[in-house]
């Protein structure tokens, strides 16, 4: 397997005494450093990396920009794990969207980490109060590529509005809450967990914004067409400055760690293990972790497969039959 590092943090990490000889550095892909994806990833660093000097293995985590990119060098060896949307695993298992043809049948789940509610952030002086007023609008979807973008475009469609009736700006999620203050886009769409940096970025601004809340007729056609998505709301309570004061109705996906199905099952055992056993710590590292359980960590139904090392610890653990 490729093992990447940057020169500059190899060099800190040698002044600092942290790289022992022998010592097996291990990768995971996550996101942008003020993602909920980097948080995680960070998280799940800093509970392994507490147990080095009995594995003698480190792991490190790699910014990113995201799920596609996380599937993407986990198939090529670039990085060992990667945490992205369930939905887009199951498109690169299928050989669907950017894997168009080119099915993955060794992806595997390591653990479920936390939902990422699907997100519409709109200036209040766009009047925005529905999702049929997003005709005409300019709509940051994020960047080509990305899961905000192909969320959003086909969000567009169940919303029975064509790319057409508005205009697409597709920078990317990271830059969004700067492009909404500016004036330069009316509103973005992006998936993220709650309470999110840029959600709380964009309403601390000169204008103000609020969340767009998804009609029932959509949620239910969401729920209908992909099992894997569930209904979320959004708590307003993180945001005191938005326009909103009641919470926001939504759909979500999964979050998750995943890796290859040659991923040493020892090495994804004690991922899962530290994780599992140290989960109020875990919990504590983002407001997002505060509620998750064992239950839903473990996965629960799922077309892609558990991860040999993961099955193993959630049986072991009573969370699996």
């Amino acid at each position: 397997m490729m093992k990447r590092i940057g020169l500059t943090f190899m060099m800190l990490a040698i002044s600092a005494g942290t790289v022992l000889a022998g010592d097996e550095m291990i990768t995971v892909g996550s996101g942008n450093t003020v993602g909920i994806y980097y948080a995680a990833s960070s998280a799940v660093a800093k509970l392994f990396n507490r147990q080095r000097p009995e594995y003698h293995q480190w792991v490190v985590t790699e910014a990113s920009h995201g799920s596609v990119e996380n599937i993407n060098n986990v198939l090529q060896g670039d990085v060992g794990f990667g945490l992205c949307q369930e939905t887009l695993l199951c498109r690169a298992m299928e050989g669907d969207g950017p894997w168009e043809g080119k099915p993955h049948k060794n992806l595997t789940k390591v653990l479920n980490l936390y939902t990422e509610a699907f997100t519409i952030v709109s200036a209040e002086d766009a009047e925005i109060l529905t999702t049929s007023d997003l005709k005409g609008k300019r709509i940051n979807v994020g960047a080509p590529g990305s899961s905000d973008e192909s969320y959003a475009r086909s969000s567009l469609m169940l919303f029975g509005i064509s790319t057409n009736e508005v205009t697409i700006l597709s920078e990317p999620s990271s830059r969004s809450s700067d492009l909404l203050e500016a004036g330069e886009v009316d509103v973005y769409f992006f998936s993220v967990g709650h309470p999110a940096f840029s959600v709380r970025e964009a309403s601390s601004g000169k204008r103000k914004v609020r969340l767009v809340p998804i009609e029932q007729s959509v949620i239910d056609s969401c729920l209908a067409s992909n099992p894997l998505l569930s209904a979320q709301t959004i708590p307003v309570d993180y945001y005191p400055e938005l326009v909103n004061t009641e919470p926001v109705d939504t759909v979500g996906v999964p979050a998750i760690l995943f890796t290859r199905d040659d991923m040493s099952e020892e090495t994804v055992y004690r991922m899962v293990k530290e994780v599992m056993t140290n989960l109020d710590l875990f919990q504590r590292q983002h407001p997002a972790f505060v509620r998750l359980t064992g239950e839903e960590m473990a996965g629960g139904a799922s077309i892609i497969p558990l991860h040999p090392g993961a099955k193993r610890y959630f049986k072991e653990a009573g969370l699996l039959q």
